[in-house]
């Protein structure tokens, strides 16, 4: 019996080819998918990435809480600073932000902690959102506003 491991050179070149050849024919829903699933693979390919940021950063706007944030955390897991695709995430993101849950809010502030990109704008919004719904936080979620509110300063 023989397994296929996640680092396959071949393999994971073949999954990164077969997603940038679809890439254009996601929406915002689809595109926030393949962010989030490049990232848990890590499949650290610029092409795919580069391609999923210009076809999210026009339609930014579209995405939901949770499809902001998964963009958001894509880009933090990989270590990738896409500053149009951020500010562009950021923007939407601050339009929002009063609809963000718990989940969404500590996910999002983590990510721009994470690459330690946040503008002040989207800090102070988040703060603010933050302390408005505390009382539905989870303690894992107040761990990670606190840890995003201390990396920002």
């Amino acid at each position: 019996m023989s397994t296929l491991a996640l680092f396959d050179v071949p393999w994971r070149n073949s999954i990164a080819a077969a997603a940038l050849r679809r890439i254009s024919q996601g929406d915002s829903q689809r595109l926030a998918n393949s962010a989030w699933s490049v990232a848990t693979l890590r499949l650290h390919n610029s092409p795919l990435m580069n391609a999923i940021s210009a076809q999210a950063i026009p339609i930014s706007s579209s995405f939901n809480d949770q499809g902001l944030a998964n963009m958001a955390c894509s880009l933090a897991q990989l270590r990738v600073i896409d500053v149009p695709l951020l500010s562009s995430i950021s923007s939407a993101a601050l339009r929002r932000l009063s609809a963000f849950d718990h989940l969404h809010l500590s996910i999002t502030s983590w990510s721009f902690a994470q690459l330690e990109s946040a503008p002040k704008p989207l800090r102070d919004a988040t703060a603010s959102q933050a302390l408005s719904t505390l009382r539905d936080f989870t303690t894992h979620s107040i761990a990670i506003t606190a840890w995003s509110f201390a990396v920002w300063g």
